[in-house]
């Protein structure tokens, strides 16, 4: 059997230890039981688990190893370990696990948060053509709490991690409301100076609309609304300038059009998508600075990997809105010819793949 090039005979290592280990589950169910009673543990509102490893062993098929995968199951009563067949289940199962394990200990805090951001009725008429206060309070607490409750705050599978996270939670809980309240204010306040502004340049209008949708507080990631402020800026400067040169802002936005093309149909919470914002700001208000390094080239690299893209309104569940899923889109544009081209691979004849297996065992 020939191979391109060592990759490509990792993942097919990998992909036949998986179906070893799957297959495990038919062909020798005693196995998978015996593991099963040594390492899944009934739902737990505490971290009773230990340290969680990435694998175990259940069997061996032929001096195949099969593996299952330890993960955190999401449970009515709390968080249960349970074997998965496959690393990628285990990881997606787990990284829910995790969010319904920080929802569990942040309980009081997330309620007491649902109380207070009533507060956000004090920002009155800057709201008004935008969303009603209680629509913006639930939006909030959508946001802030699919923020605290991020699996990603959780560094490894071990109480101490998982106890820092939540500690680290509720320290970001602390005073929240009044920050979120006066950044609203700034937000809100330069969104009605460019709604009633006498000069705006062409697109002024849909840009806006397009950055601070009506539940733009509910999609744009907490943790992103700290830059919004800056692109407001920057299309106030914009609308100045346009009106100084119209050619060059017109050059400026002829490069700009086809990135915002691109990303119009992603999700708030694609990075991508923030990138063109910062992009935007490059081009008309350089002096505002940027959150990071941002070019055309770095652009289209980027626009060049597979993305999800939004197909639905969110959905309540279970009281809360969530969304729905999302399928993958191939991205419209594809890498320049200025980004850099990765190296081809060298051929190579491999007939045994059982003999490199040892090479690439973790």
């Amino acid at each position: 059997m020939a191979s391109r090039d060592l990759t490509s005979v990792k993942a097919e290592l990998v992909a036949r230890a998986q179906a070893a280990s799957v297959a495990v589950v038919r062909e020798d169910p005693d196995a998978w039981r015996r593991a099963r009673q040594k390492w899944e543990k009934p739902e737990a509102t505490q971290w009773t688990f230990g340290e969680l490893p990435a694998r175990v062993a259940v069997s061996d098929q032929a001096g195949v190893p099969s593996h299952a995968y330890p993960c955190l199951t999401a449970g009515d009563l709390g968080v249960a370990v349970r074997l998965a067949r496959t690393e990628a289940e285990a990881r997606v199962t787990t990284q829910k696990g995790l969010s319904h394990f920080l929802e569990l200990q942040l309980r009081y805090e997330l309620a007491w948060l649902q109380k207070e951001l009533k507060a956000l009725r004090t920002l009155g008429a800057l709201t008004a053509t935008l969303a009603t206060s209680d629509q913006l309070a639930e939006d909030a607490y959508v946001s802030i709490r699919r923020w605290i409750v991020d699996p990603t705050r959780v560094k490894a599978l071990t109480s101490t991690a998982f106890l820092h996270a939540v500690e680290e939670a509720k320290r970001d809980l602390r005073g929240i409301v009044p920050r979120l309240t006066d950044r609203l204010r700034e937000i809100l306040s330069l969104r009605q100076a460019l709604l009633v502004a006498a000069q705006a340049y062409p697109g002024q209008a849909r840009d806006l609309a397009g950055l601070l949708p009506t539940d733009f507080l509910r999609i744009v990631p907490y943790e992103r609304l700290v830059h919004l402020p800056r692109y407001l800026r920057a299309m106030g400067l914009r609308a100045e300038r346009w009106k100084q040169n119209p050619a060059k802002d017109a050059e400026r936005a002829q490069v700009l059009a086809p990135y915002v093309a691109a990303v119009e149909k992603r999700r708030f919470d694609d990075p991508v998508r923030w990138l063109v914002e910062e992009f935007r700001v490059s081009l008309f208000a350089q002096e505002l600075g940027t959150a990071e390094s941002v070019s055309s080239v770095k652009l289209d690299r980027a626009l060049a990997q597979p993305v999800v893209v939004e197909t639905s309104s969110v959905t309540k569940v279970d009281g809360l809105q969530r969304e729905k899923e999302k399928k993958p889109e191939t991205p419209p544009i594809a890498p320049s010819k200025s980004a850099p081209t990765p190296p081809s691979a060298r051929k190579a004849a491999l007939k045994d793949l059982s003999a490199l297996a040892a090479h690439f065992r973790k």
